[in-house]
């Protein structure tokens, strides 16, 4: 089950809206991701989403790459994601009803990262 193809259309629209901008895809197999950055007062933040078919989950994180050399060097990749969730699915959970979830989800994210600029 392709899950990227209807969650790119609903959430490409809202990042967008909030400022971030695609700046990758893929989708193999095994694995597909999408990923948006956007400029904030902190630094740049991207949203990657990957679906693991396989595994039948999708994962969406919010981060920063700049936190992510220090986060290596410490060991504590963590570090560097803001926000994380991860959603497993199953044969009754089509991709319509993920799709609306994950998007509600990025959607508050978003706006808390708003908020937390003071925008």
């Amino acid at each position: 089950m392709n899950m990227l193809t209807p969650l790119r259309s609903l959430l490409t629209p809202r990042a967008q809206a909030a400022g971030f901008t695609p700046t990758d895809r893929a989708s193999w197999k095994d694995l597909g991701w999408l990923e948006y950055r956007a400029a904030a007062p902190r630094g740049p933040v991207v949203l990657s989403v990957f679906h693991t078919p396989l595994e039948r989950t999708v994962t969406v994180e919010l981060w920063r790459p700049e936190q992510l050399v220090e986060a290596l060097r410490a060991g504590v990749l963590e570090e560097c994601t803001d926000r994380r969730r991860v959603w497993c699915y199953g044969d009754a959970y089509g991709p319509a009803e993920l799709g609306r979830e994950v998007v509600e989800t990025v959607v508050t994210w978003l706006g808390e990262l708003r908020e937390e600029a003071g925008c």
